[in-house]
């Protein structure tokens, strides 16, 4: 249960720095 939950975090923390990393390339590109 603790493993499955880090994984969840983990995968929840990489999906919000994704989504950061997308935002700012689109908002460099203009």
């Amino acid at each position: 249960m603790y493993m499955m939950t880090k994984n969840v975090k983990f995968l929840f923390g990489f999906a919000i720095i994704s989504t950061f990393i997308t935002i700012g390339m689109s908002v460099a590109g203009y």
